[in-house]
Order: structure tokens, then sequence, then C-alpha cells
């Protein structure tokens, strides 16, 4: 989504790219049923913070470019509204990537892990025996079905559960 909201701001005229704002939070796309964007409740975690902001700034938005509210729209919202899901909170900014976030990089481990430091081999490998007619079922996520779920949800007994799944833990 974020390169699309790039790509709207750089190619929009001046006077209008910088009106743009883009508010990102712990919802699914969309969503269907309770994982509708704006709810508190995405798969199985709840994130009562969120509940009902994006009508909120939809309505902020409506009152100020349709209605002539006498707000200031463009100065209480930042160009980057998100909700960091760590902290549970709302936080703005400027410029995306925010400062002072650094990549940080993983490597697969034999011992079924995750390490930051490289390996000392290129021969480290894991195997497992897939059997495409027993397909990995899906559980949550984003998907574009009611019935499958949507959202975060525990892939412990569903997926991790499987002969055919490996798994890496940091």
């Amino acid at each position: 989504m974020l390169k699309y909201f790039d790509a709207i701001c750089s190619e929009s005229p001046v006077g209008i790219a910088e009106q743009h704002r883009i508010l990102m939070g712990p919802w699914a796309h969309g969503g269907f049923g309770a994982t509708q964007v704006g709810t508190s409740t995405q798969g199985e975690l709840e994130f009562p913070e969120a509940d009902g902001c994006s009508d909120d700034k939809a309505n902020e938005f409506f009152q100020y470019y349709l209605l002539g509210a006498d707000i200031d729209w463009l100065g209480n919202n930042p160009k980057y509204t998100y909700f960091q899901m760590g902290d549970m909170e709302w936080k703005g900014s400027e410029v995306w990537p925010v400062d002072g976030l650094t990549s940080q990089i993983f490597y697969f481990t034999d011992a079924e892990g995750l390490s930051e430091t490289m390996p000392a081999s290129d021969d480290s490998h894991s195997n497992i025996v897939y059997d495409p007619r027993d397909p990995s079922p899906t559980v949550g996520s984003c998907t574009l079905t009611e019935e499958l779920g949507q959202g975060p949800y525990d892939q412990a007994p569903v997926v991790e559960s499987r002969d055919d799944i490996l798994i890496f833990t940091s």
C-alpha cells in the first residue's frame, strides 16, 4: 500500500500532493464481518485502541473537505498515521520509514532458529517432504473470504503441528 500511496503523492500536482494522508491500522484490508476496517477485533486478537478510528478520521476528512468545517485537518493529521502494534498506540510521522528504524537481517540456523550471525558454511540445510495433494491449510491472514478467517490466528493447532512445515524461531 505504501508504494501506491507514495506514487499518488509524487504524481499529484503541487498543492495537492502535500494534502494526502494515509491511515495504517491493525486491520485486514477491506475485511468481512468482525474484521472490517476500524473494528477492534481482528482474527483472534483485540485492538481496542483502534476501534472506530477509521470512521473518526473519515468523518473529520468529510467535514473538512465537503462541509468546509473550521478544523485544521492537515495540521491535525500527519502524512503517515500508523498503529504501533507492540505499543498498542497510534503514532504519526511526516516521513516513512519513520526516523530511528534500522533493518535487521536474520539467517536460518541448523537448529531451526534464527540468528543475526551469518552461517559459516553454505552447506546448512533443512529438509521436509511435501505432498502437493495435502496442501497446508490457510488459517486467517489476508484472505478474500470470510470462511477462511481474516486477520491474525494461532497457526499452531492446524498448520505448525504438520510434519511438512519448517518453523524457525528467533
